[in-house]
């Protein structure tokens, strides 16, 4: 349900990729890794964890997909206000798994970043 979730784009979830994305969870500790990473995540500040990303000088692209439902696309300005030299770009359509999701706009949008640099 994550992942359907977390995709916006038609057709994209599979059974081949839920099972591919769900393999490592089969056995007892890949749950019980699962759970921790899960409990351990903080949606109200997602810089809190990051002490030092102010320090971060190379030029950062920041993706977000438009429609994720996870986090929230204002996250991307709050991270690129942390940051001395970011960009945002909003995917639009886009959901959380923006690799999977949208492939496409994430090419297009990395070569037009660095090329533009």
């Amino acid at each position: 349900k994550g992942l359907e979730a977390g995709i916006v784009t038609e057709g994209r979830v599979t059974e081949e990729l839920v099972d591919e994305w769900t393999r490592p969870f089969q056995d007892i500790g890949g749950r019980r890794a699962y759970l921790r990473a899960a409990r351990s995540l903080n949606n109200r500040d997602l810089t809190s964890r990051s002490k030092h990303i102010e320090e971060i000088e190379t030029p950062t692209l920041i993706l977000w997909g438009a429609n994720d439902k996870f986090l929230e696309p204002r996250w991307a300005e709050v991270l690129k206000h942390k940051l001395r030299d970011a960009t945002v770009e909003i995917v639009d359509p886009g959901g959380h798994f923006l690799p999977l999701d949208r492939p496409d706009a994430v090419a297009e949008a990395i070569t037009r970043f660095l090329t533009t640099r």
